[in-house]
């Protein structure tokens, strides 16, 4: 996934749990996941991970998505995904 500028990998893992998820909440999430790569952060819910250095978290409804951000090579590489009663 890529968009304007900013590389979006996804782990393997996080594919899975993507590729897992029911339909309309996996459309909502890269949708969100989307305007992460345009840098379009505004508009999202995104929050320091605690106990974890460089890593944040995205919120899409019940789903969590774990990621980290290089400001160096415009990456934002998405890590983990799982619902919220599992991501913490």
């Amino acid at each position: 996934m890529s968009a304007h500028g900013w590389r979006l990998p996804i782990t393997r893992p996080a594919e899975k749990a993507i590729a897992a998820m029911p339909a309309q909440d996996r459309v909502a999430l890269e949708s969100r996941l989307q305007l992460l790569a345009i840098d379009a952060t505004e508009r999202l819910d995104i929050g320091k991970v605690q106990g974890k250095e460089g890593e944040f978290r995205l919120r899409s409804g019940a789903w969590r998505a774990g990621f980290t951000r290089d400001r160096q090579t415009y990456t934002v590489t998405v890590i983990w995904v799982a619902q919220r009663k599992d991501a913490y």
